[in-house]
């Protein structure tokens, strides 16, 4: 015999464990199932039927444990953890059993309950996953979640993975600075993310730029932004980095024109500064060149000052680094320096500097 359970809300933590005590191990299990369809109709079951899921869960011999785990996240996925239903909308979890999101825990409370670890993550802002130790009642909170870094998201025996999918996170959480105006939206297939007008494009593109280095050095733009005229077979392109170590991008050949140039692709920022260096290694270095820029796939532009292409005075040494202000602040997603004269090889190591364009 077992009991068909429709409506949870009004059944007793007594009655399902008086219920449970008369049942076989087979009719335990059917009557776990059962469970389901009236977790479904009942938003208002909440905590008190969680508790009650523990009880019928804890009557089970161990070859049946696994549909405890299944059914915990069934659960979860449907109650609203205590609230009634006029408090709150129908909130969902999704779980991934076994797994657990490694390098982005911002807090472990002990001996929590799975509905109390998804609790507590649901009141903190920053909070977007949690990992749950079966065995342990351990509980992670995590700032990120596996849609963004699923090479983070591990096997792990006896935990379990659940989205807090009442609060979505998205690269724009972590954005710095925030766009002062217009949208955050993330760039698909990356972390990184942009900032869009929302119908006031004066107010957007009229914000102060706050200039800062814009990844040459820190890595963020990647080798493969970096393109050159030619590039000596000993050397690398991401070599050209302003403090590189390794020593310096060097053309192939120091005759013509020898050019280093780099792609924010698909972004688009506003650049204020340009910073060089010489070689490191070797005593070679760029002396003056000129810089050239465009977006949207339009052809590169000679950077003008009262209607004249500039030349910059670059290197004096192979380390010492020369920062040059762009009086004329431009907007481009590539951006290219191109030698006039060098010392010894024509070899650079940059730094671009300005900000996003929103």
């Amino acid at each position: 015999m077992s009991t068909q359970v429709t409506d949870v809300s009004n059944v007793s933590e007594v009655e399902v464990e008086a219920e449970i005590q008369m049942l076989s191990v087979g009719e335990r299990r059917e009557t776990l199932r059962s469970f389901v369809p009236g977790i479904a109709s009942s938003r208002a079951a909440g905590a008190d039927f969680i508790r009650m899921r523990s009880k019928v869960a804890d009557n089970l011999e161990s070859p049946f444990m696994s549909i405890h785990k299944t059914v915990v996240f069934l659960i979860l996925s449907v109650s609203s953890l205590g609230k009634t239903a006029g408090q709150l909308p129908c909130r969902t979890t999704r779980s991934v059993p076994d797994h657990a999101l490694k390098g982005h825990v911002i807090s472990s409370p002990e001996g929590k309950r799975l509905e109390s670890c998804v609790a507590v993550c649901d009141s903190i802002d920053n909070c977007f996953s949690i990992n749950y130790y079966i065995s342990s009642k351990k509980c992670e909170l995590n700032n990120k979640t596996a849609k963004w870094y699923a090479n983070d998201l591990r096997v792990t025996p006896g935990a379990v993975y659940l989205d807090i999918l009442s609060r979505d996170y998205t690269p724009c959480v972590d954005r710095n600075p925030p766009c002062s105006a217009g949208k955050c939206v993330p760039i698909p297939g990356s972390l990184a993310t942009r900032c869009l007008c929302d119908g006031n494009a004066a107010a957007c593109h009229n914000q102060p730029c706050i200039s800062k280095p814009l990844g040459m050095e820190d890595g963020s733009i990647a080798d493969n932004q970096l393109t050159a005229s030619s590039t000596h077979p000993t050397v690398q392109l991401g070599w050209g980095r302003l403090h590189d170590t390794r020593g310096s991008w060097s053309a192939n050949t120091d005759s013509g024109t020898q050019w280093f140039q780099v792609s924010f692709l698909p972004n688009v920022k506003r650049i204020t500064d340009i910073a060089t260096q010489g070689n490191g290694k070797s005593w070679w270095w760029v002396k003056t060149y000129y810089v050239m820029y465009g977006k949207g796939g339009e052809p590169l532009r000679n950077y003008e000052e009262n209607n004249q292409r500039v030349v910059f005075q670059g290197n004096t040494d192979k380390d010492g680094v020369v920062k040059k202000k762009i009086n004329n602040p431009f907007e481009a997603d590539s951006v290219r320096l191109t030698s006039l004269g060098y010392s010894g090889k024509v070899a650079l190591r940059i730094e671009l500097y300005g900000c996003d364009v929103i």
